[in-house]
């Protein structure tokens, strides 16, 4: 089963450590935090995708950070979806990306993101 969290609503200086470090500071805890950059800048394209345990832990995650306030943003919290085949991500034209659609995120490129991708497929 599957338990990844989108974090979305993200300024560009946050990084994987500081989603952690919250984390640690609700007493929740991940599995892996995947912070998404672009391939080519590698700046921050204002989202992660948190692992989670657990159903239970997945569900902690949401609460806590789902329009909760960060700067002049409220982040966003929910479960990731996969992408479906009507997303194009199985079409004959070939796509990168990490396995999960939110909020119209659809063209996540990278090496690192499609390695990412093909793992999360094959389990």
């Amino acid at each position: 089963m599957n338990f990844t969290v989108y974090l979305g609503g993200l300024p560009a200086w946050v990084d994987a450590d500081d989603i952690e470090s919250w984390l640690v500071a609700e007493n929740l805890a991940a599995d892996s935090v995947k912070l998404i950059r672009d391939h080519e800048t590698q700046e921050s394209r204002g989202f992660a995708f948190v692992e989670a345990s657990n159903a239970d832990e997945m569900e902690a995650i949401i609460q806590r950070f789902d329009r909760a306030p960060l700067e002049d943003r409220l982040l966003r919290a929910s479960p990731a979806q996969p992408l479906s085949p009507e997303s194009g991500a199985h079409s004959s034209t070939p796509r990168r990306g990490l396995g999960y659609l939110q909020c119209n995120v659809s063209d996540i490129t990278g090496g690192l993101h499609r390695e990412y991708w093909l793992q999360n497929l094959a389990a």
